[in-house]
């Protein structure tokens, strides 16, 4: 018979989240490892990895919680945490938790990293389009008329909006780190 190898890894938890793990622990009669290897099956089971940050992130972590996996169980939990750009197993199990628990509210490493090259990507097409706006108005030529005016406010707008999208990303990217 081939023995499957358990592995033993810490884990921070919030005070919110640690009650719920004792609740549903007394409610189920189950052990908090057991509760939280469901938890990942559940997670690792789900196609869905959209997650959104919860606004009221600033806790304090203050209780540890060690779980042990088998190889199978760690290497999947670090190839997993490679895919969502964390560089630790025990980050990756960390946001699975979490997700699970708040029902999948949060973004890992990789989709914020592609937001903010999304943003990046508004910001420069925003400077771009007012860049040839002011071009046109130096260089106007008598092939074409413009209404410079209302379309320098357009623009103006549009790099408003991409200015506000900017840091609500770069709070919700503050959130999450202060979270994981």
């Amino acid at each position: 018979m081939k023995r499957i190898k358990i592995r033993q890894i810490r884990l921070r938890i919030d005070d919110e989240n640690y009650a719920r793990l004792l609740k549903a622990k007394e409610q189920k009669s189950s052990s908090i490892n057991a509760l939280i290897n469901s938890a990942l099956l559940e997670y690792f089971n789900k196609e869905s990895d959209e997650k959104l940050l919860k606004e009221n992130s600033d806790c304090k972590l203050s209780h540890t919680i060690q779980i042990k996996f088998s190889d199978a169980e760690f290497d999947l939990l670090k190839n997993r945490a490679k895919a969502h750009g964390f560089k630790a197993a025990a980050k990756e199990l960390r946001f699975i938790l979490i997700n699970t628990l708040y029902e999948n509210k949060f973004f890992s490493n990789l989709e914020m990293s592609k937001i903010n090259l999304a943003t990046s990507e508004f910001k420069r097409l925003g400077k771009n389009f007012y860049e040839a706006i002011e071009l046109f108005k130096y260089k106007k030529g008598s092939l074409f008329e413009i209404k410079f005016d209302e379309l320098k406010q357009s623009f103006t707008d549009i790099l408003e909006a991409i200015e506000l999208y900017k840091e609500c990303v770069n709070a919700m990217n503050k959130d999450r780190q202060k979270r994981l």
